[in-house]
């Protein structure tokens, strides 16, 4: 047995996905300090006492009443620079090579793209069964 090749963990952890323009990026699942920092970003509390068993339905139970619209903006701007591989997608300045600015990206491709890494990395599977459902009615 030998140890996991850095290339190849990596490669596992990423996928192509194509938005609504027909462009298509390289994302990759979320990485540990990314979720972190939504979890701030969204004011959720993680108390040191919670089991990993119990974290799920206390985080779930956390965001059941959350104006999700108010935290949307900031999780776009934490989500799509720390999980878009190609092109990087930067927050300001002037882009270098294959990066674009957050503000250059169509609405509907920054949309597409969030939930993209997000169902990727496991999270949101929920509120995406529920708007399927809702567009099959």
């Amino acid at each position: 047995m030998e140890p996991i090749q850095a290339s190849e963990y990596r490669k596992g952890r990423q996928k192509l996905v194509q938005v609504k323009s027909g462009a298509h990026f390289l994302v990759r699942k979320m990485p540990p300090e990314t979720v972190i920092k939504l979890l701030r970003a969204f004011g959720i509390n993680i108390p040191a006492s919670e089991t990993r068993k119990t974290m799920k339905s206390n985080i779930s139970e956390q965001l059941k009443d959350l104006n999700i619209t108010d935290k949307l903006e900031p999780a776009m701007r934490i989500i799509l620079p720390d999980c878009t591989v190609d092109p990087k997608i930067v927050l300001e300045g002037n882009p270098k090579g294959n990066e674009l600015l957050l503000s250059e990206i169509d609405p509907l491709d920054a949309f597409d793209l969030l939930d993209a890494e997000m169902l990727f990395s496991g999270i949101g599977e929920e509120s995406q069964a529920e708007r399927e459902s809702f567009r099959k009615k």
